[in-house]
């Protein structure tokens, strides 16, 4: 809960509005506090002092003078511009307490204390500031009915919009129906024109999309080749860059091309900004930021070449090829990457508060967009769109309709997950510029709105917390800065959700008081920004990044970006939007965060932001000396806290510690270790499948006393197969060391370097390798395959990564998350946290990593399909091996009956009833549910697969042919071993 502080206030006598007038009691208690909104909203240091003189009483004047206040008065003025109540909360014999809504969009919960006799002198006014949306009834629980999650999201709008800290349109859907729409603000503060459902909104890199989907479009008509090098479409950009940055390289943000918002930018003529080619001198001869392929860095001058490429190889004007394949038969006609002087008056201008990216600011803080606006937009970012057509992207999306199948595992957002469930989300920001899409579940949230980030994020934020999760369970998020721009709202320090990361362990914490965040003065501020700036600079995992960074938070801080917040929560927002503002590291954050912080000389470590546990809060795991490895997990209410989870050496076991370390600290609490042992440590289902092929299900790697058995166990199970699949579709990490034990049964007793851990911090730079001493079966030549999605995260990826690299497996699946850098959580002083990315982990040959791409398979194909596409390949692979004639057609029989299953066309019914009856031999064919079952004497019925006219295959140990017609019925039966039996079909009885 926020601190209260007593505050002395001095304003204007005036009569109160009869708004206010009607929120406040009839009393003389009532209209002082009425005289105190009206008059502040009002300001000028003549009526601070002429209130003092009619309000305060003479005990207050003379803790604090009438100066002393004027400055309070201030401070509050800069930073809320305006007050208004909103609700009576409490009325007592000398107290008023009333809920507030700020011009900058707080809210506040204000208690007027008042002397106790007449006449009633006021004291002071305690002062809670509860943020964004805070005084507004909350409802009771989550998830919400539909009904109500549309009245309190509009509610909470309507209060925003009141206090002129929201402006825009929103759209709210089930299916195809419309729960809720609205328009809010002002689209021209100028011409007072109203936003409408129909206004134009600019989306920021939104535009990315439209881009990814064109040069999909162009992979699928063999224009485009995603792995070849760049200097083939573009010849004329220097070759030095050209001929190593591959296309594919481009989308992921994985190319080391420079941005296009630099000096150049700065200095340019925006004016003239108007063809793809126009921007590419904004970083044409920006060397490389890193060798391609090895690093991700966001690069809006990456998707800027992606349109030039679309250009070239579509022989099209990029602008008029999205206008003629994307906005065209999507039906997007009010959708367009428009100029400034281009005619229409449907567009919204943007408003800002940054200094340096508007205009001169109007009463209430407010500027046009206008010195940080190009006059078009790019590839990269900067169209314009509604509601309606956006609706319409989404409708595309959801059907899977924009690209064929095949081509959707390469933009895997660009069309639904795993059985059609939905979880995706992306959005685009900048100055005077906020756009977020949310497709869970049944649901899609679009937001769009022309005031600064996170506006727009934050509402979709809002609401979507009331909805229930999307069917798969997982949210496939695009960070707002790999297509969009700007913080994320996942949580105070503005990290979004991102692709799955983390899992396998829970964290716990103690039940304490919420503590309550301190008001930052100036000095506060400065000390904060100190530790954080110094503790980037020393362990943030590149030092030349790290100088910038830096550079750039305290070139903000000097030009008095953060002077007006002393809210703590807000000045964290706004320091994270600036420390990402370089290189787009979602990493880097500010969070004031006291259940995170611990002790100094203790660590916290938290991972790529997104939802790492149930609770949606981050997890992840890191190397620790002498092995140890800590993680973080959500703790109530979203925040942050450390548990210390390290491996001991020797005995194969887990140690649990509490901040600070784990020495001393208690062992793994009880909840932990029920939770390990319930999930069998993350060790699902274990089976051998027809032809010898064993299978093991993992879905989280819970390092805890007893997993190592548990694995021994499970390979003990296994130690006769012939080969081995490891299925980690819903894997979403854990602890590594429990997946490195694993790994190292498939690899030689000699130490093999499976990762590279960098950093700049002292011990943790080493080569991760695999153990000698192993509890379970070595098996080092048992062919291996991993089934993959995109929810196989973290310690999961590792695996994946590690048995590629090593052409120790066969991937088949999907790309994966994306999820392998470390980052540290910092302690700095008053509870404030700072996440800096401290390790890059990478392959030990090659330098690859997969932070960000995720680890590719080497077979792509659906998830649900992949246990089937992997069970083939394992049988042919087995086939080609096999030197035994009967046991080679005895797999051949076995992958005929895998092929058909995976086929599984319908059966024609009247068909399949005419070979219905009773065989010699006490056998028996029936239909059961649709489906021909074959059953033998009294053993349970088997049911039989069709590979071909009335040919059957049966559990892949034998061929069924029928033959149905007169004057004799029968059925043949081929074992494996070639022997044929022919049983004749038994009369019906009378």
């Amino acid at each position: 809960m926020p601190r209260r502080m007593l505050i002395a206030l001095a304003v204007l006598i005036a009569l109160p509005t009869l708004a206010v007038a009607a929120i406040l009691p009839d009393s003389d208690l009532g209209r002082a506090a009425a005289a105190y909104f009206d008059a502040f909203n009002a300001g000028g240091d003549d009526a601070m002092r002429a209130f003092i003189a009619a309000h305060v009483s003479r005990s207050a004047l003379a803790e604090r003078s009438a100066d002393e206040r004027i400055v309070i008065y201030h401070r509050m003025r800069d930073e809320h511009r305006t007050i208004t109540p909103v609700r009576l909360v409490r009325e007592a014999a000398n107290e008023l307490e009333i809920a507030a809504r700020t011009g900058s969009g707080a809210t506040l919960d204000l208690t007027f204390m008042f002397e106790t006799e007449a006449p009633h002198g006021l004291i002071g006014i305690r002062v809670m500031d509860n943020g964004p949306g805070g005084n507004e009834p909350e409802p009771a629980s989550a998830p919400l009915p539909d009904d109500q999650a549309v009245k309190a999201w509009s509610a909470w709008l309507d209060s925003l919009a009141r206090a002129d800290s929201f402006s825009g349109a929103v759209l709210f859907t089930r299916g195809d129906q419309v729960l809720f729409q609205s328009a809010y603000g002002l689209a021209s503060r100028k011409a007072r024109t109203p936003n409408r459902l129909d206004t134009q909104f600019n989306l920021g890199s939104i535009n990315k999309m439209f881009t990814s989907l064109a040069i999909a479009q162009l992979v699928e008509a063999g224009k485009v080749k995603l792995d070849d090098t760049i200097d083939r479409y573009l010849p004329d950009y220097p070759k030095a860059v050209a001929s190593k940055v591959t296309v594919r390289e481009l989308l992921e943000h994985r190319g080391g091309i420079g941005d296009v918002f630099g000096d150049r930018y700065e200095h340019a003529d925006h004016a003239k900004l108007r063809t793809v080619a126009d921007w590419i001198p904004m970083f044409r001869d920006t060397p490389l930021a890193f060798e391609p392929g090895t690093r991700q860095q966001y690069s809006n001058g990456g998707y800027v070449l992606l349109g030039a490429i679309v250009e070239r190889a579509s022989g099209e004007d990029y602008f008029d090829y999205i206008r003629r394949h994307v906005y065209g038969p999507l039906g997007m006609a009010h959708t367009d990457s428009y100029a400034d002087d281009d005619p229409g008056s449907s567009r919204a201008m943007g408003y800002t508060r940054h200094d340096d990216a508007g205009g001169t600011p109007d009463a209430s803080g407010w500027a046009e967009n206008s010195r940080s606006r190009p006059m078009r937009g790019s590839p990269a970012g900067g169209g314009y769109s509604t509601l309606e057509d956006l609706r319409a992207f989404v409708r595309a999306i959801r059907a899977g309709s924009l690209l064929r199948r095949e081509t959707l595992a390469d933009f895997p957002i660009l069309g639904p997950g795993p059985g059609g469930e939905m979880g995706i989300g992306f959005g685009g920001g900048a100055p005077g510029i906020n756009a977020a899409v949310e497709m869970n579940g049944p649901y899609t949230i679009i937001v769009l709105a022309n005031m600064d980030p996170p506006t727009a994020s934050g509402a979709a934020q809002k609401l979507r917390v009331w909805l229930p999760r999307s069917a798969g369970g997982e949210r496939r998020v695009v960070a707002p800065h790999a297509i969009g721009g700007e913080p994320g709202p996942g949580g105070p320090g503005g990290a979004p959700d991102a692709a799955p990361v983390g899992g396998g362990l829970k964290a716990s914490h103690a039940a304490d008081p919420a503590p309550t965040p301190p008001v930052l003065d100036r000095q506060m501020r400065a000390t904060i920004l100190d530790s954080l700036c110094a503790n980037v600079m020393r362990s943030y995992v590149e030092a030349d990044t790290a100088r910038m960074v830096v550079d750039y938070v305290r070139r903000r801080e000097k030009a008095g970006a953060y002077d007006a917040l002393t809210s703590a929560t807000r000045f964290a927002e706004a320091v994270t939007m600036d420390l990402r503002h370089v290189n787009g590291d979602l990493h880097l954050s500010l969070r004031w965060d006291p259940l995170g912080a611990v002790p100094n000389g203790g660590r916290i470590v938290v991972g790529s932001p997104g939802p790492g546990g149930p609770e949606g809060g981050p997890q992840a795991l890191r190397r620790g000396t002498g092995g140890g490895y800590v993680v973080a997990g959500p703790a109530p209410g979203g925040a942050v806290g450390p548990q210390i989870v390290r491996r001991a050496a020797g005995d194969g076991t887990a140690e649990h510690g509490g901040p600070g370390g784990p020495d001393g600290a208690p062992g793994p609490p009880p909840q932990f270790l029920r939770d390990a042992v319930t999930h069998n440590f993350g060790l699902g289902r274990i089976e051998i499948l027809p032809g010898n092929v064993g299978c093991l299900e993992i879905t989280g790697f819970m390092g805890a006393p007893g997993s190592d058995e548990a694995i021994a166990a499970a390979l003990r199970f296994l130690e006769h197969t012939d080969a081995i699949i490891f299925d980690v579709r819903r894997n979403r990490g854990g602890n590594g060391q429990m997946c490195n034990l694993l790994l190292s049964h498939f690899l030689p007793a000699e130490p093999v370097k499976m990762v590279r851990v960098k950093s700049r911090i002292e011990g943790l730079n080493h080569d991760e390798t695999s153990v000698a001493d192993v509890p379970g079966p070595r098996r080092t030549d048992v062919p291996l395959w991993v089934l993959t999605s995109r929810g196989t995260g973290s310690a999961a990826e590792a695996f994946s990564f590690v048995l590629k690299n090593l052409a120790r497996a066969t991937l088949v699946g999907e790309r994966t998350a994306g999820a392998s850098h470390m980052v540290q959580g910092f302690p700095l002083v008053d509870g404030f946290v700072a996440g800096v990315s401290i390790t890059r982990v990478s392959d030990p040959r090659t330098g690859r990593e997969w932070e960000g791409i995720g680890v590719q398979p080497d077979m792509t194909v659906e998830p649900e399909r992949a246990l089937t596409v992997a069970h083939a390949a394992a049988l042919r692979k087995l086939i080609a091996a096999a030197d035994d004639p009967a046991r080679r057609r005895s797999l051949e029989m076995t992958l005929e009956w895998v092929e058909a299953r995976d086929r599984s066309a319908p059966q024609d019914a009247s068909r399949l009833a005419a070979l219905v009856g009773a065989y010699e031999g006490e056998r028996e064919a029936r239909l059961v549910d649709g489906h021909l079952e074959f059953r033998r004497g009294p053993r349970m019925g088997s049911p039989l697969v069709a590979i071909g006219p009335d040919r059957f295959s049966m559990d892949g140990e034998a061929r069924l042919e029928f033959a149905a017609g007169n004057p004799s019925p029968s059925v043949m039966i081929e074992q494996a071993d070639g022997t044929r039996t022919t049983y004749a079909r038994v009369p019906a009885g009378p």
